[in-house]
Order: structure tokens, then sequence, then C-alpha cells
């Protein structure tokens, strides 16, 4: 049997056939004007979510988030979006109002506006797709090819959120088989837990998820927090001063819907660099600590591993910290590689972990 196609080599094989295109980046910038950036997601049953896990509704805003990521990622802010639907034998009328109610709730929580997509028919289950328009607001774009040895390496965020939520939801749903005799402790059954998953949406605050929660154990918010992170995840754009004149400036980004490991991987090698991350400054959120036992590797595994988590890593330059981002290691020489450093002072290569799609 033949080795499976993978996802790198098919963007490779494009990069290849196309090298004007400029590929390489979260998104494109157009040609024509330099100041529109242009970005595209799918989504498809069965590989990007499960009708048993998730509402349509939450499926589409989902994939509105993962293009206004990519926005954000360069700098920009999202302008308009084209919405495209697979829709298979027995799509109900039930099953489009949330469809479109997931993409009303995307459009207004980001601000952005619908311009147009295409309706077809699908011969097997559901699959969307978006593109989302930009404008850099005049600034230049933030690409993946700026880093320079000597940048700190930063991140806008927690991650492990993400993996930790589908955790908790197979756990649930699988009956607990992940942990045969010994099982998490105080998780819900999936069939009380179930409404409120599917109550959630994009604008889910703290407040919201403990009203949801109120009456049950308080597992169950961090249960369903951390759930709210993986079924409806939202971006979060770079604040402004950050492209304000002075230090420290951004150099480099990318967010992260891969994994850090992986993502880091693909910065590292637009611009030329290598990395080293410090294993201590790698945190999850609190609730993922709080529903289960990790120790240090399960932890560094969760931080480094888990994709869909929208959260901008990026290189900076200059004295100090940018606002909202905390350090998690500094670039090196390419010939220095991909390194973690523990915290015994250990150093070995960053795991070649995250999600690609293979063919």
């Amino acid at each position: 049997m033949s080795e499976r196609l993978k996802e790198d080599e098919f963007i490779e094989a494009l990069r290849a056939a196309f090298p004007e295109s400029n590929l390489g980046d979260d998104a494109a910038v157009d040609s024509h004007d330099g100041g529109t950036l242009l970005a595209t997601d799918a989504m498809v049953e069965g590989v990007h979510f499960k009708r048993d896990y998730a509402t349509l509704s939450q499926a589409v805003q989902k994939l509105v988030t993962s293009n206004v990521s990519d926005i954000y990622a360069m700098g920009g802010k999202p302008r308009s979006v084209l919405f495209t639907a697979g829709l298979p034998s027995g799509f109900s009328s039930a099953d489009m109002e949330q469809v479109i109610g997931g993409l009303h709730a995307g459009c207004t929580y980001y601000g952005i506006s619908l311009a147009g997509g295409d309706t077809v028919s699908s011969p097997g289950g559901l699959f969307f797709s978006i593109a989302v328009t930009g404008g850099l607001e005049g600034r230049k774009p933030l690409t993946r090819k700026g880093a320079r040895p000597g940048d700190s390496i930063v991140l806008f965020g927690e991650c492990g959120g993400s993996s930790g939520g589908l955790l908790i939801i197979d756990v649930i749903f699988a009956g607990l088989q992940l942990f045969p005799g010994n099982p998490p402790p105080n998780l819900p059954e999936w069939e009380s837990f179930e409404p409120l998953v599917r109550s959630l949406s994009l604008g889910s605050g703290d407040d919201d998820i403990s009203a949801l929660c109120e009456g049950f154990g308080e597992y169950w918010k961090a249960a369903l927090s951390l759930v709210k992170q993986h079924v409806v995840p939202a971006a979060r754009p770079l604040e402004e001063r950050l492209f304000a004149e002075g230090e420290p400036s951004l150099t480099a980004a990318i967010d992260v819907s891969d994994g850090i490991a992986r993502d880091l991987r693909h910065l590292c090698v637009e611009s030329g660099v290598g990395a080293e991350i410090e294993e201590r400054a790698l945190e999850i959120p609190k609730a993922l600590s709080d529903l289960f036992e990790l120790d240090r590797e399960s932890i560094t595994e969760f931080a480094l591993s888990s994709g869909e988590e929208y959260v901008i890593l990026a290189a900076a330059r200059g004295a100090g910290l940018p606002a909202g981002a905390v350090s998690i290691g500094r670039v090196t020489p390419v010939t220095d590689g991909l390194v973690i450093v523990g915290e015994d002072g250990e150093r070995r290569e960053i795991p070649d972990t995250g999600y690609q799609h293979e063919f």
C-alpha cells in the first residue's frame, strides 16, 4: 500500500506550481492593492465536527472564527464573508435555520457582513466553506517571514483548552472508555450535560457558563468552559497599539490552529530560523488541571499539540513584552533546530505533533 499523501505535501506542490503566489501565510495579500487580505477555510462533517457533539449553528460559528483568526494573525480587520454550503439529502428546514443562525451569530460577533456565496448538493455529509476579506488599515501585513534570532517567542493566550474540551466530550460520550477502571471524578452524564453544550455560542462568557451550570457541581462549570473552547472558540484580535512605532514590535505571527508545535514549525520554516521553548512557560487553562491530574509531561503535550485554539503565536523584538502576551521562548539560528528546554535544563527536540490532514 502506498503511503498516504499529507496536507503539507499538497501545499508544497501548489507553491512549486505557483511560485508567484507567495503562499505560506495565514491569509493572502491582494497583489492588486496591497491592503486587502483574503482567507478561506472549510469544515467537513465527520472530519471537523460531529452532529452528536455540536449543533450546526456551532459548527458554522467555529468556521467563521477559523477564518477571522487568520485575518487577525496578519494584523488585519475582517470585513465580509462569502459562504458556501454543501447540503446532503435529508437536509431539513430546521437544519437550515441552524446553519443560517450560526452564520448570523458569527458575523454579528465579529462585526462583519455576508457578501454572497453558493449552495450545492452534497452526495455525502455536510460541508461548509467560508472566504473572508479583511483590511490592513494602512499597516504592513504581519507575515510568518520576519522572525530573526534574538526575537522573543510570545503567545497571546493559553493553549490546551480545545483539546481538553474535546477530551471531556469524548470521555463523557464514550462512557468513560478512555479511562477504564479509573475514570476522572465528578464528570457529568452526557444526557444531562448535552443540553448545556448545545446552549453554547460564540458570545457565551464566564457568567453565561456559570448560569447554565447553576445547581450543578463546580466541576460542571470547569468542564463546560473547556468544551466551549472546543465547540465555539472565539478569536482575539491584536491590540492596535502593537502596531504603533516603538518597542516591542511584532516581527512574525501565526494563529494556533494545528497546535503550537506544528504552527511554530511553520513560522520558523518561513523565517529560516530555529526556536527554543521553555517548558516551564507552557501553561494550560486552570479548568483543565482542575479536572484532570496532569504531570508536567501531559501539560506540555496538551500545550504543544492542541489545535483549533485560535490564539496568536508571534515573534517580538525589543524590550519588554507586547500587551496581553506571555513569553514562552526565543528565536535562534536555524542551525540550532527546534528545541524545548525542560524544567531540569535538559534540551530535547520539539515533537512534531499537531494536526495534519492525510488523504
